[in-house]
């Protein structure tokens, strides 16, 4: 039915997945790819614009990409909401920062910083503390990326938090390892090496 809500969340381990939602009429009404490489989980919602069978296309999104299982999970079909309007927003937004990120190109790291603090703000707006978790992991990785610690660990402390309150271990573990790594470069290595023992003892 025209005008509903599709949101779909795609759980994976560092695979290069590429999802999109098609339309009956073969339009693409969204699409997402997992262009940082973490095992955050790949979301997306579209709303639907035409009646009838829609389908959900996951595929590696290159041919040389390494394959790995995932597991797909949809929420109820609804109609759309401002929530769902906001959510799509704050998505996209996240989706350039990943996308905009370049190591050949300095300054796309503050265009991607950007992109993910705005998408936080709706984030928080919508009191979705996963995926806020994950984007946050994202801007503080860049942070670190940068020569940024202080901001990074900041950033991380929070994430950490929110990963833990969800309950999801794959996100806790990798922001557990990268707060390790960013300690070990602030001259703290003995708190470094608590937070890489915490990712070792989830292993």
């Amino acid at each position: 039915q025209s005008g509903n809500r599709l949101r779909l969340m795609v759980r994976q381990r560092r695979v290069d997945v590429a999802v999109r939602v098609i339309a009956p009429s073969g339009a693409v009404l969204g699409s997402v790819t997992n262009a940082s490489h973490r095992t955050d989980p790949v979301t997306l919602t579209v709303i639907t614009a035409e009646s009838g069978a829609h389908r959900v296309e996951i595929q590696l999104e290159k041919p040389d990409s390494h394959p790995g299982a995932f597991r797909l999970s949809l929420d109820p079909v609804a109609p759309a909401s401002d929530r769902d309007r906001q959510r799509m927003r704050a998505e996209a937004l996240r989706n350039e920062g990943d996308l905009t990120a370049d190591p050949k190109n300095p300054k796309s790291f503050q265009l991607a910083v950007a992109k993910y603090e705005e998408s936080e703000a709706t984030w928080r707006t919508l009191g979705d503390s996963l995926e806020l978790a994950s984007t946050l992991t994202r801007r503080a990785d860049i942070l670190a990326y940068t020569g940024q610690l202080p901001k990074a660990k900041s950033v991380l402390d929070e994430a950490l938090s929110l990963w833990r309150r969800v309950g999801d271990e794959e996100g806790e573990l990798d922001c557990l390892i990268l707060l390790g790594t960013v300690m070990g470069h602030t001259g703290e290595p003995r708190q470094g090496l608590a937070f890489l023992h915490q990712a070792l003892d989830m292993r």
